[in-house]
Parts: C-alpha cells; sequence; structure tokens
C-alpha cells in the first residue's frame, strides 16, 4: 500500500488544495459581502486566490496534521536509532573515527532541525487561515519570509555543524606581505 501511496498522494493533496480554493466566479461576491470596501481593489487584480474554511480545506489540513505526526515519529524513532548504534559501534572503532561518527550524527540532526523551517510555516498558514486572525496578511508575508530563509539557514548550519566545512571557513586567512618598490626618479626607491 505505501509503494502506491506514494506517487498517488502528493496528487490527491494537490487536488484537496485546488478544490479548498474558491471559484474565480465566486471570489468577487465573497469580497463584495465580506470586504466591501476592498472591492475595487481586488478587481483589479489579475491574480488572487481566496480561501475560506470548507471541508477541503479541513481535509487537507488534517492530513498535513497526520502527515507531520507520521514524519516527526519517523525523525525521533530514527535518531534514537543513531545513537543506539553508535553507542553500539564505540568500543568497536577508534576514538577519533568515533567522533567522526557523532559529529556526523550530530550535523545530521541539526540539519534535520533546519527542517522545521520548511514544516512550521505551512502549518502555521494553516493556523492562521483557521482561526481568522485580524493580521493574517502580514502573518503569512512573515511565514513566506521565514520558509524562504530555509536553505539559507541549512548552508549556515551545514557549515558550523561539520568540522571540515567550518575549519575551512574559520581558518585564518594566509597574510601575505607584498612589497612593491616605485622609482619615482632616476635613484630615488621609496
Amino acid at each position: 500500500m505505501g509503494e502506491v501511496g506514494m506517487p498517488v498522494l502528493p496528487v490527491l493533496v494537490f487536488l484537496a488544495f485546488c478544490k479548498a480554493g474558491m471559484e474565480k466566479s465566486e471570489q468577487l461576491g465573497y469580497v463584495r459581502e465580506n470586504y466591501s470596501r476592498y472591492l475595487s481593489d481586488f478587481s483589479s487584480l489579475p491574480n488572487f486566490a481566496i480561501y475560506t474554511l470548507n471541508f477541503w480545506f479541513v481535509l487537507m489540513a488534517v492530513v498535513a496534521i497526520l502527515g507531520g505526526i507520521f514524519c516527526g515519529c519517523v525523525f525521533v524513532l530514527s535518531t534514537i536509532d543513531m545513537f543506539k548504534m553508535l553507542r553500539g559501534v564505540q568500543r568497536k572503532i577508534s576514538t577519533v573515527n568515533y567522533k567522526r561518527h557523532q559529529a556526523a550524527v550530530k550535523s545530521l540532526l541539526a540539519q534535520f532541525a533546519v527542517t522545521s523551517l520548511c514544516l512550521c510555516p505551512p502549518f502555521l498558514f494553516v493556523l492562521v487561515i483557521m482561526s481568522e486572525f485580524r493580521y493574517a496578511q502580514v502573518t503569512v508575508q512573515f511565514l513566506l519570509v521565514v520558509f524562504a530563509c530555509h536553505s539559507s539557514v541549512n548552508a549556515i548550519v551545514l557549515v558550523a555543524t561539520t568540522p571540515p566545512y567550518r575549519n575551512y571557513v574559520m581558518r585564518k586567512p594566509i597574510r601575505s606581505q607584498f612589497v612593491i618598490k616605485v622609482s619615482v626618479g632616476a635613484n630615488s626607491v621609496f
């Protein structure tokens, strides 16, 4: 069942996301009813989407929450398993190799933690929409900024938690002193 669900589930979530939004014909009516002072602004927009709390949106939120719980469990169980395996090989490998393995596991954990920058904004986006928060637009824009920072933060964490990369970045620059002799006159050198 898992092999069949893997390629099908994203398509089903995409279709649920498409169904969660309003039809183009309903959007201006919704704005007219609920936000009449912004009707002219919305009318001039070439493309916009309105999502309200409906069956498809709730279904998508439930699937996302269940998926998040499943991924969280996999993360916790695999982390526990990695530390158990590391503890099991501690006496079988040299201290230097053990420290390398331990540093690799810590680096992986830090990179997994950065993944929360990818998972939390959509989850909070759903909460903002479901709660009808007053400053939803500003909050969603902030969440998009956090989401966009994921790759930069991941690169920084990778460099900071991987000793060879960290040592390369933190090394002292080689300072070479160049002496440039300039001749202004026939026999003068500065």
